[in-house]
């Protein structure tokens, strides 16, 4: 039963992660609209948790995202899960403190594996007809503002969660005691 209670309030969050991602995406403007919320909470969970099940969690999420895109299949799915676990093993083996700092490097690292991967992908499906230099100055333009304001949009709810919940204290020994 437990388990099963697990399951249900992880669709709960994750379906309103969707929705407040989506709201994110169509109501704010321009440069707002490119916070990832997603990546925040990957982070988030990465730092506070230290789960390995986050990778799944990140291979559900960017499924769902497959089947709704008109990108070729894989594209959506291979960078977001490969930044993932990246990010994951970089928390896990580099980063060994807990602070704003260290999300908001995890998020832009993990946001710029994502989209490198992303472009490599298309790159190497359009290899015989090239990318034009407007679609890559877009790109760039908004992989700017997607690292920056998720970035400094995860350093801040960390910060302030750092000081309502100890499971993100800058000391793992708190968590114990």
């Amino acid at each position: 039963m437990k388990v099963l209670l697990k399951i249900l309030k992880m669709i709960i969050v994750m379906s309103l992660l969707f929705l407040f991602h989506f709201f994110i995406v169509f109501f704010l403007p321009k440069p707002i609209n490119t916070i990832n919320i997603f990546f925040i909470f990957f982070i988030l969970f990465i730092i506070g948790w230290e789960k390995s099940v986050i990778v799944w969690l990140a291979w559900l999420v960017f499924y769902v995202f497959e089947l709704y895109a008109v990108t070729p299949l894989g594209f959506i799915i291979v960078p977001g899960v490969l930044s993932v676990i990246v990010v994951y093993l970089l928390y896990i083996n580099v980063f060994t403190n807990r602070s704003w700092f260290t999300g908001a490097a995890l998020s832009a690292i993990a946001i710029l594996i994502n989209r490198l991967a992303y472009l490599a992908l298309v790159y190497t499906l359009n290899y015989s007809s090239g990318i034009s230099k407007i679609v890559l100055r877009n790109f760039f333009t908004d992989l700017f503002w997607e690292i920056t304001l998720t970035s400094a949009a995860t350093g801040l709810l960390f910060f302030l969660l750092s000081k309502k919940i100890n499971r993100f204290g800058r000391d793992k020994v708190q968590m114990i005691f």
